[in-house]
């Protein structure tokens, strides 16, 4: 087995989408655009336009092992009522149990890529100050138009990038507009990316996010430990029928 698995489970898709959102999730297609609703279409008296699909039973929750880069699913997007900031929230993986020895699994977030550029953030730990491309040269052009907020097991435990600020602990339901404290994305690992329209900077779309995740299950006995025994994304099978010794 390898010390990389990720593994899409479609019997967790009904139950998943019911609990991100209840069935009147935003489920769209990754590379949703800003200018589709962009201010620049509206008239001075529109103050904005909400879309709203039905949620996708086909869409999966991935469960990261080991160390990956991954996209996740974009779950809901929503725009504020003047149609300058788009919210979304991507949803990465599922939050995994604990290792063979009883320890609690952590899932850490690596590093952040905006448009396959390096991420660098400001002291709050979640405003956008720079990208860096591969070959190391800095770009500022969205500055303080990007904020990513980043959840590891639900709403409530906000964390940041490794090596970079920490930032406040405020629950994922009072900075996503519409969400309310029942929306608590338990068991789940994901982003909420607010992005500021801004033309003059290029930033008129949601460009692909990658995220460097890193999960302390690495080990194949962990792994397959988890999955055989976890009751939400793998078989379910009771504990004391699995022999570990």
């Amino acid at each position: 087995m390898s010390n990389l698995i990720s593994i899409e489970n479609a019997a967790t898709t009904s139950r998943i989408s019911s609990q991100v959102k209840n069935n009147t999730t935003n489920v769209v297609n990754s590379g949703a655009s800003l200018s589709t609703v962009a201010p620049s279409q509206l008239s001075k008296t529109d103050k904005g336009v909400r879309v709203q699909a039905t949620a996708d039973a086909d869409t999966y929750i991935p469960v990261v092992y080991g160390e990956a880069y991954t996209q996740g699913k974009l779950t809901d997007v929503e725009m504020t009522a003047d149609g300058t900031r788009m919210w979304y929230c991507l949803t990465i993986s599922e939050f995994t149990g604990n290792h063979i020895d009883g320890t609690p699994s952590t899932i850490d977030f690596e590093n952040i890529y905006w448009n396959n550029s390096r991420v660098t953030f400001r002291a709050d730990g979640f405003t956008v100050e720079k990208t860096t491309d591969l070959n190391g040269l800095d770009d500022n052009s969205v500055a303080d138009l990007i904020e990513i907020h980043c959840y590891s097991n639900g709403s409530s435990n906000p964390v940041g990038v490794t090596g970079q600020a920490t930032p406040a602990n405020t629950p994922a339901y009072d900075r996503m507009p519409s969400w309310t404290s029942t929306d608590a994305m338990s068991g789940l690992v994901f982003v909420l990316v607010k992005v500021f329209y801004n033309p003059a900077r290029n930033l008129t779309g949601l460009p692909p996010v990658t995220l460097q995740l890193k999960n302390s299950l690495t080990l194949p006995g962990d792994v397959l430990y988890d999955y055989l025994t976890n009751t939400r994304y793998g078989a379910g099978i009771p504990e004391a029928e699995i022999n570990v010794s």
